[in-house]
């Protein structure tokens, strides 16, 4: 009897659910933030960078991040020290912005981005480990200038 029981909630469970559907975009975008998305996900962002230690040794940077529309992403950089052959250094991440004004980007590399400027050829960020919905002024933060990379 307890087994006809079971097996009747489950087929009324079974037609209850069969008409629920998940929405997997739980919010309207508006155009602004489309455009954005677009401007940040169409193109591979390229920066470089030279730095000195102790006033001798030249360090040759390069950076390339991409990120996909579908939140994930890779970046490659590139240094060599006084002309010598570049090493290579690869990653890959998810990303998604922090907040509804998209002001910030969350790396799961444990990285945030403050977007500065973002336009269709260029993308200037503030660079952080903390949060800045968070820590509104990180002491950490590195700026850096990127441009599409030809």
């Amino acid at each position: 009897m307890t087994l006809k029981i079971i097996i009747s909630v489950l087929i009324v469970l079974s037609i209850n659910l069969a008409g629920c559907e998940i929405d997997s975009t739980s919010y309207e975008t508006e155009p602004w933030q489309e455009k954005m998305v677009e401007d940040l996900t169409a193109k591979e962002w390229i920066r470089s960078n030279k730095k000195y230690i102790n006033n001798k040794q030249e360090i040759d940077e390069q950076e390339i991040v991409k990120l996909n529309k579908d939140g994930s992403g890779y970046w490659i950089s590139y240094s060599s020290k006084n002309n010598q052959a570049p090493i290579e250094h690869r990653g890959y991440f998810k990303w998604t912005f922090t907040n509804p004004a998209y002001e910030y980007i969350y790396m799961d590399d444990n990285s945030y981005w403050k977007i500065e400027k973002l336009t269709s050829d260029s993308l200037c960020v503030y660079e952080s480990h903390q949060n800045p919905d968070k820590v509104p002024n990180p002491t950490d933060k590195k700026y850096k200038a990127f441009a599409i990379r030809e």
